[in-house]
């Protein structure tokens, strides 16, 4: 080695502090002189989000407020299983993205002049626009728990053609609005958009009503972009419900989903949440 000549340490050192030094000024540049932000949701540019982020609504005017007499109900349910099913439920949700790097977005009721059902379609407005580079939106009540967790692309995702738009089942009444999946594109903000149209609320008064309509009279175009999935693919009910004892609907040992709606009467319904273990 000459005189002149480096040792390769020398490069590779340099190499390892010029790194640095450009992570370093981009850091204090952006402090200073902050650069461009997504249009939409007003994250930095270097924010990523989850591909898959799971939207759920939850009735503040009563949870926000606790427990309260004994003789109170909400939804069916007496005060206090009402606020513990609905926390419970949460964490859950939450235990379950955590697990595999999804997101929660948590939404209130805003418009109370509809049904609680109907906050569905702008909680997943606001969360596509909160989440604009996320993948899937997962809408889950608020009832729903995961009973099975498994991976959704390795299950709900894995057989999806890249057409689909919108993941949904039916159950004994029709189309259920409950749990379905749906991807973040134009066609799905003008689906939502249109389903939640004023005009649409009043003369048919249930979302899933409206969605089954603009399917079947092809008002807007669904060709493809909705994949029919069969219901315990999404959504599994309690025994005592009035869909009857079809097995097509019911809950069964390591189905993905979990349905609390109806528990308030159905002794069944704990021996189902004691074996899922979502009170541990």
């Amino acid at each position: 080695m000459t005189s002149r000549e480096k040792p390769p340490a020398y490069y590779f050192y340099s190499s390892i502090l010029f790194m640095l030094l450009v992570f370093v000024s981009f850091f204090l540049l952006d402090h200073v002189c902050p650069f461009p932000e997504s249009v939409v949701s007003g994250d930095p540019w270097w924010k990523t989000h989850p591909l898959i982020v799971i939207v759920t609504v939850i009735d503040n005017n009563n949870f926000s407020q606790g427990p309260r007499g004994p003789s109170e109900t909400i939804s069916g349910f007496s005060s206090k299983k009402f606020f513990n099913i609905t926390k419970k439920a949460l964490e859950n949700k939450e235990r379950y993205a955590d697990f595999y790097g999804y997101e929660v977005a948590v939404k209130d009721v805003k418009d109370w002049t509809r049904s609680t059902s109907w906050a569905k379609i702008p909680a997943l407005l606001e969360a596509m626009d909160e989440f604009p580079s996320s993948h899937w939106f997962w809408f889950m009540d608020s009832y729903l728990i995961v009973s099975n967790p498994v991976q959704i692309a390795n299950y709900v995702l894995q057989n999806v053609t890249r057409a689909s738009q919108m993941l949904i089942g039916y159950d004994c009444h029709g189309l259920n609005a409950n749990s379905f999946f749906i991807k973040n594109t134009e066609w799905s903000r003008n689906f939502l958009n249109t389903v939640h149209k004023r005009e649409l609320f009043e003369r048919f008064e249930e979302e899933g009503i409206v969605m089954q309509m603009l399917i079947d009279y092809e008002v807007i175009e669904a060709v493809d972009k909705i994949h029919f999935v069969p219901f315990r693919s999404l959504n599994a009910l309690p025994l005592a419900h009035d869909c009857g004892k079809d097995e097509r609907y019911l809950w069964h040992k390591d189905d993905f989903v979990f349905n609390l709606s109806g528990c308030n009467t159905n002794a069944e319904c704990e021996k189902v949440i004691r074996e899922i273990g979502m009170f541990d």
